[in-house]
């Protein structure tokens, strides 16, 4: 089972708290042996969302 992890943004910037929950939400995937997917409305900035542990 997959962990997924809303991430908030404005205009394709993205909260601090955002980048939290993916790390936390990465740590707890590997735990489970599972993968880590951010979701988010729009797909400005996305890229940087990989570089806190999303998987997709």
């Amino acid at each position: 089972m997959a962990v997924i992890v809303y991430a908030e943004s404005d205009n394709g910037t993205y909260k601090k708290s955002s980048f939290e929950a993916i790390t936390y939400g990465k740590d707890l995937a590997t735990q489970l042996g599972s993968t880590c997917i951010a979701v988010t409305i729009g797909n400005k900035g996305t890229q940087n969302l990989g570089l806190y542990g999303a998987d997709k």
